[in-house]
């Protein structure tokens, strides 16, 4: 699952005990009252899909390989003083690159992290002068290769627990969409209903417009999140590079299509979308403080003719 699905589960469980909090208050209002009911519904069903989803493959869950995680443990433990050195001296691409924490890998597949892991440790290795006084020494560069190489040596993914992963997030990903289709619905039978028609009243809807923020605690998402189609076919594309330009971040597309930069500065940049086979595009986009843009992006097919 990615950041911007775990912020709505989230949201979903604050949702959760607003509805049992204000229970009393929209009884008598029996479309909402069912309305309610079908989100609570559609979140056990989500909450069994994850749980299902959670003894699949060891390999892209949380439970993964031990030397795997002390190399993700190390490499963070070493980047984050690097962050605050880089944003001593103003250097925002390299702030970006070390403002990493040890969740932005155990969403992945294990060999997507040590890839993304190998990246900051080179940049650690190439400013290991600079990052002398911050206690980041040679030494620590050996001990970041160790452990990266242990854990390469470890990993491995069966196919048919791939397999399995794949239709177990699809389940996860309906059941989500179906989930925030009753929020949708319960947002424009609930709001109007109530917003203004007394004190408590208005004092309740603010409370629920506060807790449908998908900001997770401590921590305020800016980025973009994006599903990658065939434009002719409508099929969802994997390993689709998204690329923002300006701050040098880029992703791969996950099996899902799903291709998703967060933590992100607010301002105007270029994103840039390729794959082989298909034409490159980019287009602007402006991102604003504790918003994630959503969009669709349609790949168009090179053809060759014959």
């Amino acid at each position: 699952m990615n950041k911007r699905q775990h912020s709505k589960l989230s949201m979903y469980v604050v949702m959760v005990l607003f509805f049992a909090k204000n229970s009393t208050i929209y009884t008598s209002f029996a479309k909402l009252v069912d309305e309610i009911s079908d989100f609570l519904i559609s979140k056990g069903l989500l909450d069994c899909e994850i749980t299902k989803q959670g003894h699949i493959d060891t390999g892209v869950t949380a439970d993964k390989n031990v030397l795997v995680l002390a190399a993700i443990e190390l490499v963070v433990k070493f980047s984050r003083k690097a962050r605050v050195w880089a944003g001593k001296n103003e250097i925002q691409t390299l702030e970006h690159l070390f403002d990493i924490r040890k969740t932005d890998y155990t969403d992945i597949h294990e060999s997507e992290a040590l890839d993304a892991l190998i990246s900051v440790r080179n940049a650690l290795n190439t400013n290991i002068i600079a990052l002398a006084t911050y206690n980041v020494l040679p030494a620590d560069i050996i001990k970041i290769d160790k452990a990266i190489e242990d854990a390469k040596k470890s990993i491995g993914t069966p196919k048919m627990a791939k397999i399995s992963r794949v239709v177990s997030t699809a389940a996860i990903v309906d059941l989500i969409k179906k989930v925030d289709e009753h929020l949708s619905n319960i947002d424009d039978l609930l709001i109007p209903e109530y917003d203004g028609t007394s004190s408590a009243n208005t004092e309740m809807v603010a409370n629920y417009k506060i807790s449908r923020e998908l900001v997770a605690p401590g921590e305020s998402h800016s980025g973009v999140h994006s599903v990658c189609k065939d434009s002719l076919s409508g099929d969802l594309l994997e390993n689709v590079k998204m690329e923002i330009v300006e701050l040098k971040k880029t992703t791969l597309s996950t099996i899902l299509g799903i291709a998703e930069i967060i933590k992100c500065k607010p301002g105007t940049y270029h994103v840039k979308f390729s794959l082989a086979g298909y034409t490159d595009f980019m287009l602007v986009i402006t991102i604003h403080k504790g918003v994630v843009i959503e969009m669709e992006s349609l790949m168009v097919k090179i053809v060759v003719s014959g």
